[in-house]
């Protein structure tokens, strides 16, 4: 199974044991810049931040060169930041609250596709 980096200090411990019991490696980090890049990272879930802040993260990831093509599913309770989420390189958007059967399929689906 693919690792998956988890930005998203908030509901960190929730993600990280859902996504652990199917069987997924899971890393945490306060933020892309880091070097958990490096350990072949097969997708991020992203917390855009109260304010879209962390969304210019997904530009970071998708610059560097062990980023790049990482998918990026990007979560926020602000819907209208879709936009901006995938011009800054998300591949898939979720507004909170979401089901966590609607994570677990697009997760699913964006390693299946890599």
């Amino acid at each position: 199974m693919s690792a998956i980096l988890i930005v998203d200090p908030e509901h960190e411990e929730f993600l990280s044991s859902t996504l652990a019991l199917e069987g997924y490696t899971i890393y945490t980090a306060p933020s892309v810049v880091t070097p958990h890049i490096t350990k072949n990272i097969g997708l991020v879930i992203l917390d855009a931040g109260y304010f879209g802040n962390r969304i210019a993260e997904c530009e970071f990831l998708q610059r560097h060169r062990e980023g790049r093509g990482i998918p990026i599913i990007v979560i926020s309770v602000l819907g209208h930041l879709s936009k901006q989420a995938f011009k800054a390189g998300a591949t898939a958007f979720l507004e909170k609250p979401f089901e966590m059967s609607t994570l677990l399929k697009t997760v699913e689906s964006l390693l299946d596709h890599r």
